[in-house]
Formats: structure tokens, C-alpha cells, sequence
């Protein structure tokens, strides 16, 4: 989670003892992308996501957007 979550989000991933989580107030692509290798979920709100963190994250399997302008076609 690269910039946040609503605490009911959070809370109910607390809830799945089986889905491990890291949470982050703010990252930017770069920050991303030392980040995201073996991890399958990405979910961002307002960090811009480029085609450079699609290439470095080839083992994700799902992008969440839960703001807006982050993704970067």
C-alpha cells in the first residue's frame, strides 16, 4: 500500500491473518519500484504509477487504484 488506506480497508485486511501487508504514507515511482519485487498486490491511491514500475513489478498479478490520476498510460 504505497500512500495510504482508509482505516475500515486496513482493519478488514487485519482481518485475514494470510494476506501480509506493508503500509506507506507516501512513495513515489522510484520508492515503488525498490519496493515491489516478490510482492503480487499493489494498491495506490495518489502515487503515480509509469510503465517503469509495471516493468519492475513483473510479479504482480493486481493493480489497486483507490484515488485518482495514478495510473500512467
Amino acid at each position: 500500500i504505497t500512500d495510504g488506506l482508509d482505516p475500515v480497508g486496513i482493519d478488514l485486511l487485519k482481518t485475514h491473518p494470510e494476506i501480509e501487508f506493508q503500509l506507506h504514507d507516501s512513495l513515489n515511482a522510484e520508492e515503488i519500484k525498490k519496493q515491489i519485487t516478490g510482492h503480487s498486490i499493489l494498491i495506490v491511491k495518489n502515487s503515480l504509477i509509469d510503465a517503469s514500475v509495471f516493468e519492475a513489478g513483473r510479479e504482480l498479478k493486481l493493480i489497486v487504484h483507490t484515488g485518482l490520476n495514478a495510473l500512467d498510460s
